[in-house]
């Protein structure tokens, strides 16, 4: 992406926010392999779960965006992922990340299905997974296929994850490394 196309463009995503303990937990079940070579964590700030990679998005459609997604949550209500495990991913491929898992559940493929549906309505959404996962990537291997000595947690973390909201996030690829910017937040009804 060109210097003209980031200040024409945002790269969004859509995604839930974890709480203050559950990252705690993440951080303290993964401090042991802190600074293992071949294995990037990811900032303790940019953990959550996503509900859908939008893309590039033209600054002037942002607020329309907004708008949008406020809409079409009107009929979801806050509901909880559960039975969360700590694993190797992707499955059934050479090991590339560390995740905290969670079951699917019913809400979830409904809320991604929907989101998917609405954004796609004004926006060319990149390919994506069909059927996607709710989990919390922890770490990355470097380079791919590279197996270091991370030894996954044996107890889940956190028990389930209530979800109350989604952030609509602004993800900022540095030189560092990417900065998620949350641009907007949407209350989901509670049951």
């Amino acid at each position: 992406m060109n210097l003209d196309s980031q200040q024409s463009h945002k790269r969004l995503f859509l995604g839930i926010p974890i709480a203050e303990e559950l990252r705690s937990e993440i951080l303290m079940a993964s401090e042991t392999s802190r600074g293992e070579t071949g294995l990037t964590f990811t900032p303790p700030q940019n953990l959550h779960v996503t509900i859908l990679f939008i893309g590039a998005v033209q600054v002037e459609m942002v607020s329309n965006l907004i708008a949008l997604i406020q809409l079409s949550l009107k009929g979801f209500h806050s509901f909880s992922l559960k039975s969360p495990s700590w694993t190797y991913a992707p499955t059934g491929k050479p090991p590339r990340m560390v995740w905290v898992r969670y079951q699917k559940g019913e809400f979830f493929p409904a809320l991604v299905q929907s989101m998917r549906t609405t954004i796609g309505s004004v926006v060319q959404l990149p390919q994506q997974y069909q059927d996607p996962i709710p989990h919390i990537t922890v770490a990355r291997f470097k380079p791919k296929g590279h197996l270091p000595a991370f030894a996954l947690p044996v107890s889940p973390t956190g028990g389930e994850l209530t979800v109350n909201k989604l952030v609509l996030w602004e993800s900022v690829l540095s030189q560092s490394g990417a900065s998620y910017l949350p641009l907007a937040e949407f209350n989901l009804t509670q049951r």
